[in-house]
């Protein structure tokens, strides 16, 4: 039997390690986790630093330097709640959204995790296959994460040991090494991803509304509510 799709989800902004050079994919991980937990009206909560590094597998000390990291690059604000610390969280732009199942997923690392999390937003989502496809060089993607060429051959291995990820070489080559282009193909299904297609869908019918009913701006706003809506109970359910 087909295990039902969990649509509950976390919406992370694009961009974060392209706008902010000290910010890395484990700091978006930190994000997501923190995000979790969020009210939808207020956009605060106050998971506990315990909670957040059981949550993302990350330590005490890793937590404290993504989150001040966040602080200082304007996506969260922390003040004081108790004895704890209550996140609001400040930047609403472009999202890439991940499920719930994916940042449980025990399979993946910390490292891993927070990887994938920083590079889906480059990925072609191709629907039939459920899979991301990314063609941008080591060293290019390198600098759009902030991280080493040498870190992203590293978790391209480990993540095709797992099967999570293959990569193919293409007869085209590189403009700017002149070698011959790798796809990365992610495999999204396996990793508990499906939810990007599902919301990609939405988009894509709105977009699509807007061409054909460029003379009834009110059914484009219509529309527009009913996905907004469908949204939203797609992360709270």
């Amino acid at each position: 039997m087909e295990k039902e799709l969990n649509k509950q989800h976390v919406q992370v902004p694009n961009d974060m390690t392209e706008q902010n050079i000290y910010l890395k994919p484990g700091d978006i991980l930190i994000y997501a986790t923190i995000k979790r937990h969020m009210d939808k009206d207020t956009k605060t909560c106050y998971p506990s630093l315990d909670t957040i590094s059981r949550e993302s597998g990350a330590s005490i000390n890793t937590v404290r330097t993504s989150i001040q990291n966040l602080v200082n690059a304007e996506y969260i604000e922390v003040t004081p709640k108790g004895r704890g610390k209550l996140y609001r969280f400040l930047k609403w732009d472009k999202f890439e959204p991940f499920s719930y199942d994916f940042l449980d997923n025990k399979k993946l690392t910390f490292k891993e995790k927070a990887y994938i999390l920083a590079t889906q937003q480059y990925m072609f989502k191709k629907e039939e296959t459920q899979d991301g496809i990314v063609t941008y060089n080591n060293i290019e993607l390198s600098k759009r994460l902030n991280i080493s060429p040498s870190t992203v051959s590293r978790l391209d291995n480990a993540l095709q040991a797992k099967q999570i990820l293959n990569i193919n070489t293409l007869s085209q080559k590189d403009p700017e090494t002149g070698l011959p282009i790798k796809e990365k193909i992610f495999h999204l299904s396996k990793i508990e991803q499906a939810i990007v297609f599902i919301l990609g869908n939405h988009e894509e019918r709105l977009r699509n509304t807007e061409n054909k009913v460029e003379t009834n701006p009110n059914e484009i706003d219509l529309l527009k509510k009913r996905i907004a809506e469908l949204e939203k109970k797609l992360e709270n359910k």
